[in-house]
């Protein structure tokens, strides 16, 4: 709880002093509500949040570091729907995760890239076809090694833009997030690739990412506010972080670390790294 509240206390402080002259956006229009409590304990740390693309009304979230390789689905009564095990995976620091629609079916990405220490040389993104949740065991179609340019970063957030081909990776730092976009390889690469710096952005502390379904809208979480960047047709990432977000007010949660888009693009969902794990929804206006 101390480690919360030093990094909401942080992230005001931030917000006050407003260090890149960005903060002072407009605010967007929401109403939140708390859907349920998930009701397997076991999830002791809802580090990510993924809807899924195959089941309405489900979900997908796993654990922080310390958890074995596995990830568990809910509804959103916060009902348990089960709990699968990926073959073959170590967790070392599993941060966030994203849902994605390839070839007509659904997808996930899980992100193995927490490195508090910035000492992590590479980091590990996992592809898998989005299992059916009475799955016990699934395996992973293809992992991406890969580094940062210009060495380790601490990273919690993690997105993907199908309609880019791109992951999307935001540093967690006090005094605004560096944006690093990777290349989605469409079959298994050997060698480590590399994410390149596209963007700094005005966000104190990211603790999570998501991109909308059509690819226009990223919203970045911290402990307090989350941010949302649109980007026009045919724009490129780099240029749409240049321009301030829309500062969304989020419901209070202690330690915040995930969040997700609903299938609509605009409402989003979230959940909290302490226990009894809440789901919240929060339904934005047009």
């Amino acid at each position: 709880m101390l480690r919360a509240t030093v990094f909401i206390l942080a992230c005001q402080t931030a917000k006050a002093e407003d260090p890149l002259g960005s903060y002072n956006t407009s605010a967007g229009s929401a109403h939140t509500r708390q859907l349920a409590t998930l009701a397997n304990e076991d999830i002791l740390e809802s580090s990510g949040l993924a809807i899924s693309i195959r089941t309405p009304q489900l979900f997908w979230t796993h654990n922080d570091s310390g958890d074995r390789a596995r990830l568990f689905a809910f509804d959103a009564d916060g009902r348990h729907r089960g709990v699968v095990s990926l073959a073959d995976v170590i967790a070392t620091d599993w941060e966030d995760i994203a849902s994605f629609r390839r070839n007509d079916g659904g997808w996930l990405l899980v992100a193995d890239v927490g490195d508090n220490g910035q000492r992590r040389e590479t980091c590990v993104l996992h592809l898998l076809p989005e299992p059916d949740p009475r799955t016990l065991v699934a395996s992973v179609h293809s992992s991406i090694t890969f580094r940062y340019e210009g060495g380790p970063i601490d990273c919690e957030s993690v997105g993907i833009d199908v309609t880019s081909n791109l992951v999307l990776l935001a540093s967690k730092s006090v005094f605004g997030s560096r944006v690093y976009a990777l290349l989605l390889p469409t079959t298994p690469m050997g060698q480590i690739s590399v994410a390149q710096l596209i963007a700094t952005i005005p966000v104190p502390l990211a603790t999570a990412l998501d991109i909308s379904p059509d690819g226009r809208r990223a919203i970045v979480l911290t402990y307090t506010d989350a941010y949302e960047f649109q980007r026009d047709e045919d724009e490129s990432w780099a240029a749409a972080f240049k321009r301030p977000p829309v500062v969304i007010s989020m419901p209070i949660r202690r330690q915040g670390e995930s969040v997700c888009y609903g299938p609509d693009g605009r409402s989003l969902f979230l959940t909290s790294e302490r226990t009894p794990t809440p789901l919240w929804f929060v339904e934005r206006s047009p």
